[in-house]
């Protein structure tokens, strides 16, 4: 894949690098606005601009897939300097995946 080129993941856009770039060759960066959600599983973690995405993505994994102890959905919300990190209640998404 050559430098600079875009890939659409789940409800984000991210600029993918190779190798050579970074030592993480999935994702160099990534650029918000001020809200993200991060679908976490237990085993991976993903990225999303919306509460929804994240809520939809979640019922496309497979099950062996998610470890329930250790699941979560995460709004970071970004400010100026300041970072809050708030977890979207299972209720919630309960609703949402019905």
């Amino acid at each position: 894949m050559k430098m600079g080129t875009e890939q659409t993941a789940p409800s984000a856009t991210v600029k993918k690098t190779t190798e050579t770039e970074s030592a993480n060759p999935l994702l160099n960066g990534l650029k918000i606005d001020t809200t993200v959600f991060c679908l976490d599983t237990g085993s991976a973690k993903y990225l999303f601009t919306t509460e929804d995405a994240a809520i939809e993505y979640l019922k496309t994994l497979d099950k062996k897939d998610i470890n329930p102890d250790n699941s979560q959905i995460a709004q970071v919300l970004a400010t100026g300097n300041a970072w809050k990190l708030t977890q979207v209640p299972w209720s919630r998404i309960a609703i949402k995946l019905l």
